[in-house]
């Protein structure tokens, strides 16, 4: 959980330092302050390759270590001059909780290497909304289910899952999972909403109220064949997008 400051140059381009492991666990290298193109390994007490990953590589997996000494190498091939970064290994940590669709999850990153658990069961297939409620800090989410990992790093505020709707196709229980982007700490709000509990919108014209971060869903119910026509007016800022997906949440039209 320490940095430590890495000082490459061409006549020494690559650094090793000694790890022991005192807990067989899963761990997390922090490779996000080495210097570009600089490269990591670690092996293990025989020089069997463990794990590597390039200067902010943010989709290495967590390593699993037993008990024992490994060292990790730093490298920076090619260079012209001194270059300087830090690196650090920190033991993964993940907080659980028990979550339910459309109520808001606060959570927290304070450290890197940690990560927010949000476990739910459906009863059916689901079409959800990731709505981002919190625009701070810099976060990537991983999604797993009964067939196993369905995303995998994706950025928190990724417009794409922002603003399109996703399928849940199995019953049974899923886990979502917010780390950190890039070591950074600080506070999320998250909220996957069911898209079977809009509120339903009559024809007519229909005053509404928006919360300032919470996306807000409505149904409509149409005949096949049937046209459809809807019109805002006087919204309170520019900053509107407006959707109408089908049932399977496929995109019908946006403005």
């Amino acid at each position: 959980n320490q940095a430590q400051t890495i000082h490459l140059n061409p006549q020494q381009q690559q650094q090793v330092y000694r790890l022991n492991i005192t807990d067989n666990d899963k761990f997390l290298i922090n490779s996000h302050e080495l210097a570009a193109n600089s490269q990591w390994q670690l092996v293990n007490a025989r020089g069997q390759l463990i794990g590597s990953g390039y200067a902010g590589d943010l989709s290495a997996e967590p390593l699993s270590l037993t008990t024992g000494d490994y060292y990790l190498l730093v490298n920076n091939q090619g260079l012209s001059a001194e270059v300087t970064g830090q690196v650090s290994v920190h033991q993964l940590t993940t907080i659980s909780h028990t979550a339910q669709l459309d109520i808001p999850w606060n959570g927290s990153i304070s450290e890197f290497g940690q990560r927010q658990a949000y476990v739910f069961e459906i009863s059916q297939a689901t079409t959800v909304l990731l709505d981002y409620l919190n625009q701070g800090g810099d976060f990537i989410w991983q999604l797993s289910g009964p067939d196993g990992q369905l995303y995998d790093y994706v950025t928190l505020a990724d417009s794409h899952f922002q603003l399109y709707p996703f399928v849940l196709s199995k019953a049974g229980q899923y886990t979502l999972t917010v780390r950190s982007k890039n070591a950074m700490t600080g506070d999320f709000s998250v909220s996957l909403r069911n898209l079977s509990h809009a509120t339903s919108l009559p024809n007519g014209q229909q005053t509404l109220s928006f919360d300032a971060a919470e996306s807000q869903l409505w149904t409509v119910n149409a005949q096949a064949g049937q046209t459809l026509v809807w019109r805002m007016s006087n919204p309170p800022s520019e900053d509107f997008y407006l959707a109408a997906f089908n049932a399977q949440g496929q995109l019908i039209t946006e403005s």
